[in-house]
């Protein structure tokens, strides 16, 4: 018994960082890694309307159109959809390389289709501009 308390009480908490899924650090690097448990980034580490590259998600990570961040918020629904772990929701304002959508629905099946639209992109094929 006095060994469970004794590592009940070196075992504080959940961690509120994981390096393995954590998508700020893969896109913006690990001095931005960890989000707060609502899935928003807030603060000086907000990316709402921040101009980025789409990369291919299935082939070559070749960039294939450019937009803007519309959210970071893992609780987001992207037509009906909740954004979830691996994907942002962003705004499709160039197409480069018609590809397909990484969640195809009825109306929107490749880039094209989204342009001027929201869409969800996985975070780790992401490029996000510089300021």
């Amino acid at each position: 018994m006095n060994k469970i308390k004794a590592c009940s009480q070196t075992v504080t908490s959940p961690s509120q960082h994981s390096l393995k899924d954590d998508g700020v650090a893969r896109v913006l690097g690990p001095e931005l890694q960890g989000r707060p448990r609502d899935g928003s980034l807030n603060g000086s580490n907000n990316l709402q309307n921040r101009k980025c590259k789409l990369l291919s998600w299935f082939e070559k990570a070749d960039v294939v159109a450019k937009g803007e961040i519309a959210s970071t918020n893992l609780s987001d629904l992207v037509h009906h959809v909740p954004l979830g772990n691996e994907c942002w929701r962003v705004w499709v304002n160039e197409v480069i390389d018609n590809v397909s959508l990484y969640r195809p629905t009825r109306e929107l099946f490749l880039l094209e289709d989204a342009l001027g639209s929201t869409i969800e992109w996985p975070i780790r094929y992401i490029e996000v501009d510089s300021l």
